[in-house]
């Protein structure tokens, strides 16, 4: 009777064990198979190019009145530090004040007082910030020129165009 009884508990837990592995293995079939059927979906949808679900990114890289003040600071004001300092050798970064096809109306005084940059920046003007290229020394150059159309060539506002 006892061998009767552990048969039957040995029996009962291993068919439990196996109900709990058939159970998983659907669970994880189905949750796989609705991850490759979107996508799938996801696939055909874009053209070709990089894609995570939920987020937005911007074609041009626009950038505020703010961040080109920056860019003046840390790339083109020559300061006291400047002769010590290797910082913004890498790069040549021209400021437009005019848009991209318009004659260009760069920054070249290096020695601007921070009123004087926010008067011809602006801090609610919206900039369009391009890498160029790289010279042969290495050095890469970095073009930031005004928005001054809300549209592009296809009709679509700039700021809030999105792949």
């Amino acid at each position: 009777m006892e061998e009767s009884t552990f048969d039957a508990i040995y029996i009962g837990i291993y068919v439990f064990i196996f109900v709990i592995a058939v159970t998983s293995t659907i669970f994880l079939y189905n949750s796989i198979s609705n991850y490759s059927d979107m996508a799938y979906e996801f696939s055909h949808k874009t053209d070709n190019s990089a894609l995570i679900v939920g987020s937005e990114v911007q074609r041009n890289n626009i950038i505020n009145g703010e961040e080109v003040i920056n860019y003046y600071y840390n790339y083109i004001k020559k300061d006291k530090y400047d002769a010590s300092s290797d910082a913004g050798s890498n790069y040549i970064v021209s400021i437009n004040l005019n848009g991209k096809g318009q004659t260009p109306n760069l920054i070249t005084d290096t020695n601007l007082t921070y009123k004087e940059l926010i008067q011809k920046i602006g801090f609610t003007n919206k900039y369009l910030i391009e890498y160029t290229k790289q010279t042969s020394d290495g050095k890469a150059m970095i073009n930031i020129s005004r928005v001054t159309s809300a549209l592009n060539e296809n009709g679509e506002t700039i700021e809030e165009e999105i792949w």
